[in-house]
């Protein structure tokens, strides 16, 4: 697979991988994506977990260690959409949200499928804004309600991009303004990371402020004021507290 994809010019952008294939050996998957230079490693969905809030504590479960293992060891796991993670059990609080919520944020990203979000009667502009920073893959496709004359489903008649009904011209403008964010937010990301690091470096000669009267991480709310005591600082919460209690503030 190396071999072809240089010869031919062209990269692995990404991969599906059998859910159970992962929990197997998860290193092992990163090093043989490694050996064709893929560093994005996917699931095509809940596969055999299965689409309801049991399947889904289940794959919780299981796949929050592997994700990071998959983090650390320098690649990073994908989910990828189909309709069904918003219907059925999903249907009040879709299964995109909840893993934004249960997931750690720098342990999985996501390969938003524009046309099956679409499908699924979603709003998939404000999908893309929520998931931006987040968006390191995506699908592209359209469809159509009817299928042409001799040609069968039971679902969507799956098209070609600007042959369906999908509004894809919303779509490309959100996905170019989604970029300029991710952007952003990964220059804040590695800022974070420096800061961090000096703050390590130099603990000795920090006083660290401490709250007396914490707030339960179950009472914020995204666009909530807080001060961050280690900076000092006010800002506005941007994002949720995710699985190990990290979250976004916006300062300035």
């Amino acid at each position: 697979l190396r071999d072809e994809l240089q010869k031919n010019g062209l990269v692995c952008a990404m991969t599906h991988i059998a859910p159970a294939k992962i929990l197997e050996d998860p290193l092992k998957v990163v090093n043989d994506h490694a050996v064709f230079g893929c560093k994005h490693i996917g699931v095509g969905s809940l596969g055999s977990y299965g689409f309801t809030n049991e399947g889904y504590e289940a794959f919780k479960k299981d796949f929050i260690p592997v994700a990071k293992q998959i983090r650390d060891a320098g690649a990073k796991f994908l989910y990828h959409n189909h309709y069904q993670e918003f219907q059925g059990d999903f249907a009040e609080h879709n299964m995109i949200d909840r893993i934004l919520e249960d997931f750690p944020a720098d342990a999985v990203d996501f390969t938003l499928d524009l046309g099956w979000a679409g499908f699924a009667q979603q709003d998939v502009v404000a999908l893309i804004e929520k998931l931006a920073g987040r968006l390191s893959r995506i699908h592209l496709k359209d469809f159509l309600d009817e299928f042409p004359a001799g040609i069968e489903g039971t679902r969507a008649y799956l098209r070609p991009i600007y042959e369906g009904k999908l509004p894809y011209d919303e779509y490309i403008k959100a996905l170019a303004k989604a970029g300029s964010l991710g952007e952003r937010n990964r220059r804040f990301d590695e800022s974070r990371k420096k800061l961090k690091e000096k703050e390590g470096r130099y603990a000795e000669k920090i006083i660290k402020q401490v709250n007396a009267n914490p707030v339960k991480a179950s009472q914020l709310k995204v666009g909530d004021r807080v001060k961050v005591l280690s900076l000092d600082q006010n800002g506005e919460i941007l994002s949720l507290p995710d699985s190990d209690g990290n979250l976004q503030v916006k300062i300035g």
